[in-house]
């Protein structure tokens, strides 16, 4: 099974920014494989995946720390119900910007 992120960029450009997802839910104890995305990044942009996992639908103190995943199609290796991810975006040239345009998380039950 995989959860899907269809796209989003975000507008006006800014130095830096973060998009953090809704919480998706595997609808029972999973182990969380991998996290994987596809991405536009111009010159001079950066973007980092997070990702962070728990068994309440709503993120406490339960739930792990985000934990970035170092590059796309990296090992998550994390057990719960539900998961959810952040990306933080960072440019260092004005008008141009990082385009985070899908991520798929596997699961294995």
């Amino acid at each position: 099974s995989v959860l899907v992120l269809d796209w989003v960029r975000a507008t006006p450009y800014q130095p830096s920014g973060d998009f953090t997802s809704a919480v998706f839910d595997a609808g029972e104890l999973v182990t969380f494989n991998t996290a994987e995305w596809a991405s536009e990044m111009p010159l001079g942009t950066l973007l980092v995946l997070e990702v962070r996992v728990g068994s309440t639908p709503t993120p406490d103190a339960s739930w792990s720390a985000f934990t970035p995943v170092p590059l796309s199609g990296g090992i998550i290796g994390r057990t719960g119900r539900y998961v959810q991810y952040r990306v933080v975006l960072t440019t260092t040239l004005p008008g141009s910007t990082p385009a985070l345009k899908d991520v798929v998380i596997t699961y294995t039950r």
